[in-house]
């Protein structure tokens, strides 16, 4: 397994064995996201990835006010190499995963990262719930990939995500994904800026928009799992699945 990378603006890309989670950990903290491709001709909603750099770059600390026009100069370039080499060095390979970090706007202010997509399978997974929110769900800050091993560990071996819940028992989302759950013929998942609003959600919640498909945006519990009539978890590695299997 390989991947590519293009450190900075302007360098050539480079075939590594680092996955996404290793570029990102070696890298200061930094805003980035995480996308895919779609028929390894284009990524799938790459201008909410971008004004998701937007967003989180100007809550780091100390913050990074900029635009989408200049995310775009920066990432569109770095994007397109990396993906080129890598489709370049396995023609015939399956979706790409393509992890974008900025720090600020400088020569060196941003790094892309192409690995080979892994997708859940179609049958049901298994979750595990555990942990507290995140104290900054509004920012996808690379600070989160550190913080969030000391979950991973505790996550059992099956389980695909972890999803976080307060002390009152609100679920809120996964450690890479979005949550939602089925409640008397209700979509339920938890309310804007409590969460990191993901890619994938924000087309569920378009597709139950133009449908008439109840939407409450209201924090799911896990005292009503008996109730629920579905749940799934939404993200870019698996789009969106179903499981059956909640462990405390």
């Amino acid at each position: 397994m390989f991947s590519v990378v293009v450190e900075f603006p302007g360098a050539a890309p480079a075939l590594t064995d680092l996955t996404a989670k290793e570029f990102l950990l070696r890298h200061a903290s930094g805003a980035y996201t995480t996308a895919r491709t779609v028929n390894r001709k284009s990524v799938f909603e790459f201008d909410t990835h971008i004004a998701r750099l937007v967003t989180s770059l100007g809550r780091m600390t100390p913050p990074v006010h900029t635009d989408v026009a200049a995310v775009e100069r920066l990432m569109v370039p770095m994007v397109v190499a990396a993906l080129q080499t890598y489709i370049s060095a396995d023609p015939q390979g399956r979706e790409m995963k393509v992890t974008m970090l900025m720090h600020d706007l400088g020569e060196k202010g941003a790094s892309v990262h192409v690995s080979d997509l892994f997708e859940h399978s179609s049958t049901p997974c298994v979750i595990d719930v555990h942990g507290a929110p995140r104290s900054n769900p509004a920012a996808k800050d690379s600070q989160w990939v550190r913080d969030r091993q000391s979950l991973e560990q505790l996550k059992s071996p099956d389980a695909n995500d972890m999803v976080l819940q307060d002390d009152l028992g609100r679920l809120y989302e996964g450690l890479q994904s979005n949550f939602f759950v089925v409640l008397n013929d209700r979509l339920v998942t938890a309310p804007e800026g409590s969460v990191l609003r993901g890619t994938v959600q924000s087309v569920v919640l378009q597709v139950a928009k133009e449908n008439g498909i109840p939407v409450d945006l209201d924090f799911p519990r896990l005292v009503d799992a008996p109730l629920w009539s579905g749940a799934f978890l939404t993200g870019v590695l698996g789009s969106l699945f179903s499981f059956i299997v909640s462990v405390v």
